[in-house]
């Protein structure tokens, strides 16, 4: 291993500092780009998807739709998809509606029987009264909206609705602490809500319905004249209800962000090629931050060459000041990535964005990196005026 030793001894700190501060820098920008792209495709799945039903076969009926805040759907013909259907554990309909509050921020106000909440969110009032449907212009203000706009108990709101023609004055009877997403949002009876989105009764945004086995879940999707073995692969499923004259046709979706971006009519696939396209052009960095760790000390490098010890021995000893450069910068990364995201406020519809890194794109983010910053080492000829040998 003196061979080892001899050659680290040789490498410029000039070029390690360098090389050291270009992969911190690339690993940054990835996680964060990363990051905050898994939180925004994330976000409407938590908005739709009660966190207590995570491990339960679960169908989210809606429309087709840009976004949960502008579907709707009849409640008669959900009842009439649900009709004979056996053992369905709970269903709950609720309605989302974008709104401006004070006339100083968007944000969403959920309308959602109070008997439905207490089973869906595990919530407290911090200030007021508990949440009930008998009062009309009564409003519920989430923890972080009170206490970014200075809102208490008692207080009168005017929301304003790109549905009416004129504001709603509402009182608030109470401050809620439900944590994600409803400290974001404003919680009303379904009834309010719906006057709030300018539509009678009998219009809902979704229909969350949970299922006691999965063979009652695939039962259910296969009345809809879905593709019951492609079902099968899905925990859960967007069931969206498009209207064609008369004619209901669902169409379903594993995620809600999905039909989202069918939607915009940009399938899935080109955000996956235009991934592909960025990832191409980052790798290019990666590849010359590789080659540079050798051309930088290509001088001490040929020396070593001249007096015996091979290229495949110099290559190795870089590789290993890489990986480790490649695993400090990783770590290094993720704190600098989160004081990032707690610096930079990134908002949609008044629900916060923060930087959320999964084992799986950590994982993936550090191959990534090591494959191609090694690839750019490797292209690189240690060049000499002898015969190779090992």
């Amino acid at each position: 291993m003196r061979w080892l030793i001899e050659i680290l001894k040789l490498i410029n700190i000039k070029s390690c500092i360098l090389i050291f501060t270009s992969m911190l820098i690339t690993s940054t920008v990835l996680l964060t780009v990363l990051g905050y792209l898994q939180s925004l495709y994330n976000i409407y799945e938590v908005i739709a998807y009660p966190e207590v039903f995570r491990e339960k076969p679960v169908v989210v009926v809606s429309s087709y739709a840009l976004a949960p805040f502008t579907s709707l759907v009849s409640t008669d013909v959900l009842g009439n998809m649900l009709r004979d259907v056996q053992d369905v554990e709970y269903i709950f309909y609720q309605i989302l509606v974008i709104a401006y509050i004070n006339n100083s921020r968007a944000v969403i106000v959920r309308g959602i029987e109070a008997k439905d909440l207490k089973i869906i969110a595990d919530y407290r009032i911090i200030d007021g009264r508990d949440i009930d449907g008998h009062c009309f212009y009564c409003i519920w203000v989430g923890k972080n909206i009170a206490e970014e706009l200075n809102i208490h108990v008692g207080d009168v709101i005017v929301l304003s609705s790109p549905f009416l023609s004129i504001p709603l004055i509402l009182r608030v009877s109470g401050i809620i602490d439900a944590g994600y997403p409803y400290n974001y949002e404003l919680l009303s009876s379904i009834s309010l809500a719906q006057s709030i989105r300018g539509v009678a009764k009998g219009y809902v945004s979704m229909a969350v319905v949970v299922f006691s086995s999965r063979e009652d879940y695939l039962v259910f999707v296969e009345r809809l004249g879905l593709d019951r073995d492609r079902m099968s692969l899905m925990e859960r499923a967007i069931v969206a209800l498009k209207y064609i004259g008369r004619e209901i046709r669902p169409h379903v979706y594993e995620h809600m962000t999905e039909m989202l971006v069918s939607r915009l009519g940009l399938p899935r696939d080109i955000y996956i090629l235009i991934s592909f396209a960025t990832a191409f052009i980052m790798s290019i960095g990666l590849y010359m931050i590789g080659q540079s760790i050798a051309t930088m000390n290509s001088h001490n490098l040929e020396i070593l060459y001249e007096q015996g010890v091979s290229s495949i021995k110099i290559k190795i000893s870089l590789a290993i000041v890489l990986v480790i450069f490649i695993a400090t910068s990783i770590k290094l990364s993720l704190i600098t990535t989160k004081m990032l995201s707690n610096i930079i406020s990134l908002t949609i519809v008044g629900y916060p964005l923060k930087v959320a890194i999964s084992k799986d794109i950590l994982l993936a983010t550090s191959i990534y990196i090591l494959f191609f910053t090694l690839i750019g080492l490797a292209t690189v000829k240690i060049h000499g005026y002898r015969e190779e040998t090992i």
